[in-house]
């Protein structure tokens, strides 16, 4: 999912949810993680009160996202839920691979979402 295709998403699920547009606010939000997070192969994001869309799913390898809400694997597309996350967020090196968000800062490759918090 693109940018522009999330925020439209986004508007249509905070009204499902019964928020009106100025009960909630949406921006840009990429994670690489700290150098001890990418060499321990594990990333958090506390995300309570805020849903995390995630961009262009396609540019990611080796890495699984594991939510309250949500699931995504970026080399096993078969066990996928929707690309909604919240409450605690993990973004996961799987065993074995290397991973887009790699220890070395000159290629990281930061997971890009669209974040939705709601006031």
């Amino acid at each position: 999912m693109n940018l522009e295709n999330a925020i439209v998403f986004a508007h249509q699920r905070m009204l499902e949810i019964g928020k009106k547009r100025e009960e909630y606010h949406l921006e840009p939000f990429s994670i690489v993680g700290t150098a001890q997070d990418r060499e321990r192969g594990e990333l958090f994001i506390y995300g309570y009160n805020e849903y995390y869309y995630l961009l262009e799913y396609q540019n990611y390898y080796g890495l699984q996202i594991v939510s309250d809400t949500g699931y995504f694997n970026a080399d096993d597309l078969s066990q996928n839920t929707t690309q909604e996350f919240t409450g605690d967020i993990r973004i996961q090196k799987l065993t074995g691979k290397a991973w887009s968000i790699s220890p070395d800062l000159v290629q990281t490759h930061p997971v890009d979402f669209l974040r939705i918090t709601i006031y």
